[in-house]
């Protein structure tokens, strides 16, 4: 019984350990820094830039009404996701759990896609 309690106990600190951590890019380098890209149709990125330009780019804001629009585009996508059945917690703006359910999300419609052009192609030979 010793054995089996160590070796479960060994198997979920492992699983653990190896678990997706999406706050972080996966190979960081030392004196290099990296933004977050989100676009709504791919998936989510880390993106490698010039560490002067992006301490520029924070001195220099984009306007606020641009803002306020991704801000808004944003929340209607959550609201989006939360009413398809994702569930994620809303205390950030991209958090690990919201990363994740647009990732579910975006294999649920790729799936959709394939699922019709199979649909599509087997009308096509029966009408042959």
């Amino acid at each position: 019984m010793k054995h089996r309690l160590s070796i479960l106990l060994f198997l979920l600190g492992t699983l653990f350990s190896y678990s997706q951590n999406l706050n972080f890019p996966s190979n960081v380098k030392a004196g290099k820094c990296y933004t977050k890209t989100f676009e709504y149709d791919k998936k989510f990125e880390w993106l490698e830039v010039d560490c002067e330009e992006l301490r520029n780019s924070h001195k220099i804001s984009c306007s606020a009404i641009t803002a306020e629009q991704n801000r808004l585009k944003l929340l209607a996508y959550k609201e989006k996701l939360n009413n398809l059945g994702y569930n994620f917690t809303n205390e950030e703006e991209y958090s690990e759990s919201f990363i994740s359910a647009h990732h579910k999300y975006l294999k649920v419609q790729e799936k959709a896609k394939r699922k019709a052009l199979r649909l599509e192609r087997k009308k096509a030979r029966k009408s042959k």
